[in-house]
């Protein structure tokens, strides 16, 4: 080791920063070692370097090198940052100035987010402030020790706590996947520090502030800190909301408020809508778990849609004290949901769908003398239940609506034909095609015939026949169907609205599998321009764009390109979602079937593998997922000449997915051609003949 004057400059729980002289570079350095030999923290100091040497912004500490003195002994070689943690660095400072440093120290966690990086233990105290020779001040982020590397989510285990517990976001309290929406809360906890002078949950225990970042709301700012301007306070509400998907949707996002706030123009947060007092109110009723808040919200809005559609559409007929006497029946129905029920019911925790459940109960009674209103609420109860998974439920819910509205009479055809598009995509999710094919081709022909081409629920029709003909395994008839959806999409709501993209997108990726490679490309590339710039990156549009995009380029033989956007894909996924989720799933999967395809079998393995993992531990075993992801393990396995593994996986795959989903089911016949391929390749001929037997005739000559 080559440093000279090395003299201790901080200490921590694990770690001694030295302040070092450079000879050769002549520079001075900072030298972090750990106190104590632990295999664990050695490698956090390696994932530190690992992931700070990739992060290059002029707000982050750089990372010069790692490693070990004369004793063995393995230290970080970093920047030497001449300047009081952040909290330290305040006295004095005016309220732009504060604004300004944390807008640079978001800003500099984005770019991070950008690289796959998310820091987790954002806090002042890791947030370094040095005085430039101009006299003015620049933070450093630094202390990646916690940092989760996306493309290595092994390094993060779910249930481990980690972090400080003041700043901490409350999935990572609760010992939940986190991502970048973490450091987002983390930010606004830091906000909230600085601009109040002390974090939103503090305490001496850290058990007491972790329940209580958990719980609890924090008290508002302007009650701690009057002088704070009601924007700001705002701004920093939204980070720290406890439901993860309200707020900002990226540290960008809320550094382009922050300098919203700095210029004094409109800032696009707001203040919390009724829905979410709401939801705050849910939420501090402890048996109603984090889920009972997005599922309220969807039930509630999606209740004042169809009565505000009802309303229009009998305004004109109805007296005015018959809309009032609505009104309050289904004002009774939303206090009983919202109503906490005793926290523990036969020793047990209430859940959403209990609540559900017993919202459900009331409806028939409370719109007894209002038919048409008790199909609607049954309506958005299976709506719900739908957006839950609980698709059986769902389905109950939904044919019940669509009974009471037949003999009801009252309802307009469009909110009929809406409840009937519904049950057919719950058919869908449940498997029952041939049941959702009945239902779907009625809702379509009703509403060719009985709605106007402006009738948004006429575009749902086609829209929902289209996926249900794509599950079919009919690409070219979805075809059809997806182009008269994008058709009707670009009168019904523009050509540069959400719904007219999403169905671009879907078209595109149809005939990416149509092989007509030269008109999907431009449908997929104008669906992702549009999310870049209305969604930005780390958004889910754009994931699944840049995924299908992956797919024409894989067609195109363009392997390289493909690999980048399958990483990319995967990269997005994981900073948005928990990694057991099933879009986790998808992106592990489309990147180990690219490996293979490049011949990269050892690399493929490992995505496929995690894959199934995940979806063991998230499906039921007979689950038709579960068996699809094995099948594409199989896959992997019989590509990498590993055919025993191959065929218990494949196997596997087969049987699960006939018994799910019946033997004329696309998915099944995949499994057994996969079957047939792979006894092909090892030479058994009897059972590639009987699996060839039980396919398609094309199919079944079209032999790999």
């Amino acid at each position: 080791m080559h440093y000279e004057t090395a003299v201790p400059v901080a200490s921590g729980g694990t770690a001694t920063v030295l302040k070092a002289w450079d000879p050769r570079l002549e520079r001075w350095v900072a030298l972090k070692y750990l106190k104590y030999d632990d295999p664990l923290q050695v490698e956090r100091l390696l994932r530190e370097a690992q992931a700070q040497s990739r992060l290059h912004h002029p707000n982050i500490c750089e990372i010069y090198d790692v490693a070990e003195d004369e004793r063995g002994r393995p230290y970080i070689c970093m920047q030497y940052i001449d300047g009081p943690p952040l909290d330290e660095a305040l006295a004095g400072t005016d309220l732009p100035t504060r604004v300004r440093l944390v807008q640079q120290v978001a800003k500099a966690i984005h770019s991070a987010h950008t690289a796959g990086i998310v820091h987790r233990d954002l806090k002042p105290g890791n947030i370094l402030v040095e005085t430039q020779d101009d006299g003015s001040i620049k933070p450093y982020v630094v202390d990646f020790g916690l940092a989760r590397l996306h493309e290595a989510p092994g390094l993060t285990v779910t249930g481990e706590v980690m972090g400080t517990p003041a700043y901490m976001s409350p999935e990572q309290a609760g010992g939940r996947a986190v991502d970048a929406l973490s450091d987002v809360y983390s930010l606004g906890a830091v906000l909230y520090h600085v601009l109040g002078g002390r974090p939103p949950f503090d305490g001496d225990a850290n058990v007491s502030v972790l329940v209580r970042v958990l719980e609890d709301e924090p008290k508002r700012l302007r009650r701690v800190e009057p002088s704070v301007p009601p924007e700001l306070e705002t701004v920093t509400h939204r980070c720290l909301e406890k439901d993860k998907e309200q707020r900002y949707p990226s540290a960008a996002e809320l550094a382009a408020d922050l300098g919203r706030v700095l210029n004094g123009e409109p800032i696009v947060a707001r203040p919390p809508s009724a829905i979410m007092q709401l939801k705050k109110f849910a939420r501090r009723n402890r048996p109603l778990a984090i889920g009972f808040s997005t599922a309220m919200s969807a039930l509630i809005v999606g209740l004042a849609v169809s009565i505000a559609g009802w309303n229009a559409a009998t305004r004109a007929r109805v007296r005015a004290e018959t809309e009032a006497a609505k009104a309050t029946q289904l004002n009774s129905f939303l206090t009983e949901i919202l109503q906490a029920p005793d926290p523990w019911v036969d020793g047990r925790e209430v859940k959403v769908v209990d609540l559900l459940a017993r919202a459900a109960e009331t409806i028939d009674e409370s719109f007894s003398e209002q038919p048409e209103v008790a199909a609607l609420a049954h309506h958005r109860l299976g709506y719900t239940l739908k957006s839950l998974g609980e698709y059986d439920d769902a389905k109950s819910h939904i044919e019940r609506a669509l009974a009471i509205a037949g003999s009801a009479g009252d309802l307009p055809s469009s909110i009929e034909i809406d409840i009937l598009v519904d049950l057919g995509a719950t058919l869908v999710a449940l498997g029952e095609l041939h049941e959702a094919d009945t239902v779907l081709n009625e809702a379509f022909d009703r509403a060719a015939s009985e709605l106007e081409v402006s009738d948004p629920a006429r575009t749902k029709s086609v829209h929902e026949l289209a996926i249900l003909r794509w599950e079919q395994g009919e690409l070219e008839h979805a075809e059809t169907l997806f182009r008269q959806c994008l058709e009707l999409s670009t009168t019904v709501y523009g050509p540069q609205d959400e719904e007219t993209i999403i169905t671009a997108g879907a078209l595109g990726n149809v005939l990416r599998q149509l092989d007509r490679l030269d008109e999907a490309e431009p449908l997929l590339e104008r669906a992702l321009e549009w999310n870049l710039e209305h969604n930005g990156p780390d958004h889910p549009g754009t994931a699944i764009v840049v995924n299908n995009l992956a797919f024409v380029y894989q067609k195109l033989e363009q392997h390289e390109q493909a690999l980048d956007l399958f990483r990319d894909s995967l990269a997005t996924r994981l900073r948005l979602h928990d990694h057991d989720s099933m879009s986790i799933i998808v992106g592990l999967n489309n990147l180990g079937l690219q490996l293979t395809m490049m011949g990269r079998h050892d690399e493929a393995l490992a995505p496929l593998e995690e894959a199934v993992d995940i979806a063991g531990r998230i499906f039921p075993a007979d689950d038709w997922r579960v068996s699809a992801v094995r099948g594409t393990y199989g896959r992997g396995l019989m590509a990498a000449g590993r055919h025993a593994e191959a065929e218990h996986e494949l196997l596997a795959s087969f049987e699960g997915q006939r018994s799910a989903l019946g033997d004329d089911h696309w998915r099944t016949q995949t499994a057994c051609k996969n079957l047939a391929d792979l006894y092909q390749a090892t030479g058994d001929g009897e059972r590639e003949a009987r699996y060839r037997a039980l396919l398609p005739e094309a199919t079944a000559q079209n032999a790999s």
